[in-house]
C-alpha cells in the first residue's frame, strides 16, 4: 500500500457565493504534475531513467522530497506512470489556483480602479448584494438633483413601491405621498423623479457607483449589483433636504411597523451635497434629523466640502452635525492622495473620488469620469447596504429588533476596517480609506461571536445630548474628560472600547459630588462611557471620541 504524504497540508478556502452569476471554470490543460518521492534515493532513480514523457524536473520542497515534473502527455497518464514506481509515494496534477476575487465582465470595468482599491473584487466572491437572509430588499436612498431611471445599467435595481399604482394620482398606500411608485420629488411634491439633463448628471454619477448592475457585459459595475436604489429629488436647499429625509424616515418606519408590507427597508442614505462655513448651531432642525433616522436603523453617508480645508475649524454641514448615525466622507485618488476637506474630529473616512468612471445621463453621456466628494460618498453608502445584504441570519434579526444598534455596528465595521493611509492619518477620525472587504470581515467576526453583541444595546440613548443633568465634556477630547452632575448616588464610571473590553473603571467616592475628571491613558478612538448607580443601573451613556 502506498504511503500518503502527511507532511504537507494544502488549505483550500471554499466560499459560498450568493451570486447567481457564478460561471463554471473552463477545463484546464495540465502541463505539469507534483510528485512526492519516498527519499533521495528514489529521486536519483527516477532521474536516471530518462522517461520520454518527462520534459523537466524541478525541486518544489526538498525536505519533503516534493518535485514538479513538466510533461508532454496527459496528466492522468503521467500520474498513473508515477504511481506505478515503487519509490513514489504520491502524485497529483499541478493545477492553477484561482484568485479569490471576482472580475466582472462589464465593458468598462478595467477603468474602475476605485472598486479594486476598496477590494470589491474580493467582496463580490461572497456577495453581490440583494435581499438579506429574511428576503428584505436592501434599499439605498439617494437624495440628489435628478435621475435617468431608463439607464440600461440599472437593470431591475430601481426601487418599486408595490403598494402604489404607477401613474395614479391617488395615494394608494396612504403614506402621505401620492404616486411615489419609484421615489419622490420634493420640489413638486410628486412621484416624478426624472429631472432635466443638466441636473440628472450629478444624480447619475452617484447612482452608478452604488447601484449599477455588475457582470452584465455592459458599462460599469456598481457596489451592489442587486441592491435597490430609491431616488429622491431634493437637497436643493435645507427645506428640500428635510423633506427628503422626512420621506426616507416615513418609508423605513412604515416598513418596520408593518413587517415589510409597506414602505422600504432603507439602511443607507447618500447625500452628496452640503454647505460650507456652517456649524451645527446654525442648522439645529437639519442636524437633528440624523439621529431621528438613526433610531430606525438608517445611516447617512454625507459628503464633505471639496476644498482642502480643516473643516473642524472652517465649518461645514452636514459634516459637523453631531450625530453618530452619519459617516462623513472625503475624497481620495488612486494612490490615496487627499482631494477634499479634512478634520480629525468631524471627517470620518476617505473613499475614492478622483477620476471615477461611473454612469452619466442620457444617450450622449451614458458613462463618464467624475471627481469630488460627491462620488466618494456613494462608495460608503453602497458598502453600508452591501453589509446588510451579506449579513448572517443573526445580524439580520438583530437589525430588525435593534435597528439603531445595528446601524452603529455597521458604522463600526466600516470605520474600523479602513486601510490606514499617510494623508488620512490625523486628518480623519478613522485615519484611513474605505476597505469594503475588511468591513465585511468584521461583520463576519460579529456573526461568529468574536465581538460583544451588547455593545450598542439601547443605542438610541447614545447621542451627544446629555440627559438626567449629567454633562460630559469635552467631546471629542484628548487626555481626559469631565462629567458634571455627579451626586452621592453615583457608584462607578466605566469606559468600554469598540471591542466591548472595559479599558477603565472608576469607583466614585461617597463624598464626591459636583464634577469629576477622568484621565484616559489609552489609544485614540471611539469609546462608550457609562455611569452606574448603587444598584448597577446605567443612568447615562455616551459615545466619546479620543483624538
Amino acid at each position: 500500500m502506498k504511503k500518503y504524504f502527511l507532511g504537507l497540508i494544502v488549505l483550500f478556502t471554499f466560499i459560498i457565493s450568493k451570486s447567481e452569476n457564478t460561471i463554471a471554470p473552463k477545463p484546464e490543460k495540465i502541463n505539469s504534475v507534483l510528485v512526492q518521492f519516498a527519499d533521495d534515493k528514489g529521486i536519483t532513480l527516477f532521474q536516471s531513467r530518462h522517461f520520454s514523457w518527462v520534459e523537466k524536473t524541478e525541486i518544489v520542497y526538498k525536505p519533503f522530497h516534493i518535485y514538479k515534473i513538466e510533461i508532454n502527455n496527459s496528466a492522468e497518464q503521467a500520474i498513473n506512470n508515477l504511481l506505478s514506481l515503487p519509490y513514489v509515494t504520491m502524485a497529483q496534477p499541478n493545477r492553477k489556483l484561482e484568485r479569490r476575487t471576482v472580475t466582472p465582465n462589464d465593458s468598462l470595468y478595467s477603468d474602475q480602479w476605485n472598486m479594486r482599491i476598496i477590494r470589491m473584487d474580493s467582496v463580490w466572491q461572497i456577495t453581490v448584494g440583494g435581499p438579506d437572509t429574511k428576503a428584505n430588499d436592501i434599499v439605498t436612498a439617494i437624495v440628489d438633483a435628478g435621475f435617468d431611471t431608463t439607464h440600461p445599467d440599472f437593470g431591475n435595481n430601481l426601487w418599486v413601491n408595490k403598494n402604489e399604482i404607477p401613474g395614479s394620482p391617488i395615494d394608494n398606500d396612504s403614506n402621505g405621498y401620492a404616486g411615489d411608485y419609484h421615489g419622490w420629488n420634493t420640489y413638486i411634491d410628486k412621484g416624478f423623479i426624472i429631472d432635466s439633463i443638466e441636473y440628472a448628471v450629478h444624480g447619475m454619477s452617484v447612482t452608478g457607483i452604488t447601484s449599477a448592475v455588475g457582470n452584465n457585459h455592459i458599462g460599469i459595475a456598481g457596489i451592489g449589483w442587486k441592491n435597490k436604489f430609491l431616488p429622491i429629488i431634493g437637497g436643493g436647499d435645507e427645506a428640500n433636504a428635510i423633506k427628503s429625509y422626512g420621506y426616507v424616515l416615513t418609508q423605513k418606519k412604515r416598513y418596520l411597523e408593518t413587517s415589510g408590507e409597506y414602505g422600504a427597508y432603507i439602511v443607507s442614505v447618500n447625500s452628496s451635497w452640503g454647505q460650507s462655513g456652517l456649524f451645527a448651531t446654525d442648522a439645529p432642525i437639519w442636524c437633528a434629523l440624523y439621529d431621528s433616522m438613526g433610531k430606525y436603523g438608517i445611516l447617512n453617508a454625507t459628503a464633505v466640502s471639496n476644498t482642502k480645508t480643516d473643516l473642524d475649524l472652517a465649518g461645514d454641514l452636514p459634516t459637523l452635525c453631531p450625530s453618530h448615525f452619519t459617516i462623513t466622507v472625503t475624497s481620495t485618488d488612486n494612490v490615496d492622495g487627499l482631494h477634499g476637506g479634512y478634520g480629525n474630529t468631524n471627517v470620518d473616512i476617505g473613499a475614492p473620488g478622483y477620476g471615477i468612471r461611473t454612469t452619466g445621463s442620457y444617450v450622449e453621456q451614458r458613462y463618464k469620469h467624475s471627481n469630488g466628494t460627491s462620488v466618494a460618498t456613494p462608495h460608503v453608502a453602497g458598502v453600508i447596504s452591501m453589509l446588510y445584504s451579506a449579513a448572517c441570519d443573526s445580524f439580520t434579526e438583530y437589525a430588525h429588533q435593534y435597528p439603531d444598534s445595528a446601524a452603529l455596528w455597521v458604522k463600526f465595521f466600516i470605520m474600523n476596517g479602513v486601510d490606514t493611509t499617510a494623508q488620512l492619518t490625523s486628518t480623519t477620525v478613522s485615519n484611513g480609506r474605505l476597505n469594503a472587504y475588511k468591513a465585511l470581515q468584521l461583520l463576519n467576526d460579529w456573526c461568529n461571536g468574536k465581538l460583544n453583541h451588547s455593545l450598542f444595546d439601547d443605542s438610541h440613548s447614545i447621542t451627544k445630548t446629555d440627559h438626567n443633568n449629567f454633562v460630559l465634556y469635552p467631546n471629542p477630547g484628548n487626555e481626559s474628560f469631565s462629567i458634571k452632575g455627579i451626586t452621592p448616588t453615583i457608584d462607578k464610571i466605566e469606559i468600554i472600547d469598540f471591542s466591548g473590553r472595559i479599558v477603565l473603571k472608576k469607583i466614585i467616592e461617597k463624598d464626591n459630588s459636583g464634577e469629576i475628571t477622568i484621565n484616559t491613558p489609552f489609544m485614540n478612538g471611539i469609546y462608550i462611557v457609562r455611569i452606574f448607580d448603587k444598584d448597577g443601573k446605567i443612568l447615562q451613556k455616551w459615545l466619546w471620541s479620543k483624538i
